[in-house]
Formats: structure tokens, C-alpha cells, sequence
């Protein structure tokens, strides 16, 4: 799903804050779906709602993102936390889930 929405034009953006442009300097991250990409914790009050994620699943989405596969794979609870983030990116940017969702891997 992932290179499906990079591929369409609606990537998440989760190298900078959307909102001071700063790269997260912490170990939380939060993922704002409404605005399309990662809020740093100090920026964090300002975002109109968010998912935190942790720093696996941001290393997971950026390196999917670029085209490399990590080794070892991410764990089982990282996968679900970047499904839950990705499903709910693609409500709010394309109003509805894929229909290839379900064949589609991260």
C-alpha cells in the first residue's frame, strides 16, 4: 500500500515536520493522517489529530518509501502499527480504502 500511494502521488512525507520542518530530533513521532505526514513532538499541539508511531515503523515506512528492504523484517507489532497509519492516511486523502488493499503488501 505503501508504493501504491507513492506510485498515485499521495506518499506520506515522514522525513520532516510538516509544521517546523525540522527532522523529530526524539524518540516519539506522531502521524498526523489529515496532514499527510509526521509532527515532531514539540509541533505536536498544533496537528488537528495524529497516530504516534514508533521509530521502527518510521524507519519501516522510509525505507519502503525508497525502495530498500530491510533485514531484518519489521516486527509483527511495527506492521500493525504502519497498517493502522497507512489505512488511515488513505481515508482521509482518497475517502475511501483501496479495494487492493487486502493483496497488496506494505
Amino acid at each position: 500500500e505503501i508504493r501504491a500511494l507513492q506510485l498515485a502521488g499521495f506518499a506520506p512525507q515522514v522525513e520532516t515536520c510538516i509544521l517546523c520542518g525540522q527532522p523529530p530530533g526524539s524518540s516519539t513521532y506522531y502521524f498526523s493522517p489529515e496532514l499527510g505526514s509526521l509532527v515532531c513532538s514539540g509541533c505536536w499541539s498544533r496537528a488537528p489529530s495524529g497516530i504516534r508511531l514508533s521509530v521502527p515503523s518510521v524507519r519501516f515506512i522510509r525505507e519502503t518509501l525508497a525502495g530498500r528492504q530491510t533485514r531484518p523484517g519489521p516486527s509483527q507489532e511495527s506492521l500493525e502499527e504502519v497498517q493502522r497509519v497507512i489505512q488511515r492516511h488513505i481515508q482521509v486523502h482518497l475517502g475511501r480504502g483501496l479495494h487492493a488493499a487486502k493483496i497488496l503488501d506494505l
